[in-house]
């Protein structure tokens, strides 16, 4: 094989590999905004009814 075929590989895979990390990332960013949205949707909830809610600390914030 050529050498400017395998580096033209080489760099194609390293771009797919980035472009799939990246959307990953975005992927749980979105998955965490949706879990804070019904959190806060749960937490509302909780305070017209009057019934206690289990805090996490992780969607709250300081």
């Amino acid at each position: 094989m050529d050498n400017q075929v395998l580096f033209f590989l080489i760099g194609f895979v390293i771009a797919i590999l980035i472009y799939i990390n990246s959307m990953n990332a975005v992927a749980k960013q979105i998955e965490f905004k949706l879990a804070k949205e019904e959190y806060e949707r749960q937490k509302r909830l909780a305070a017209m009814s009057g019934r206690k809610f289990d805090i996490n600390n992780k969607f709250e914030e300081d």
